[in-house]
């Protein structure tokens, strides 16, 4: 039994590799549409068209009789780097714009010194 694992123990490591990489290509592509929706409005329209040919392109190639371990990981690649990008420019607008915002808050909250006096004595 043990000569059995250590003969098969080359082609239980390629398979579970196929394996994880399968499972993280599947959970990206969730996060990856999740965020799409939340990117709307928020990322250069562009970006988002960028982001779902990846996407495309990515579920394609792990389609069970296309499958291809080498071709989804390249995928997987570039569908992470287009999926950043958009993301550091939705939170730079967003960072940009609390900026702005707080800016402009400071103007009209700004601190008056007082003193409270109790009329009662």
């Amino acid at each position: 039994m043990q000569e059995d694992a250590k003969q098969h123990e080359a082609e239980d490591k390629v398979r579970r590799e196929e394996i994880e990489t399968i499972n993280q290509a599947d959970s990206i592509i969730y996060t990856t549409e999740k965020s799409m929706k939340d990117m709307e409005g928020k990322v250069d329209k562009k970006q988002l068209d960028a982001i779902q040919k990846k996407l495309d392109e990515l579920k394609k190639s792990m389609e069970p009789e296309k499958r291809d371990i080498a071709a989804v990981k390249k995928r997987l690649d570039e569908l992470n780097e287009v999926a950043q990008k958009a993301a550091v420019e939705m939170y730079q607008k967003a960072s940009a714009e609390k900026n702005q915002e707080g800016k402009k808050g400071k103007k009209d909250d700004e601190a008056v010194d007082a003193e409270v006096v109790d009329e009662d004595k």
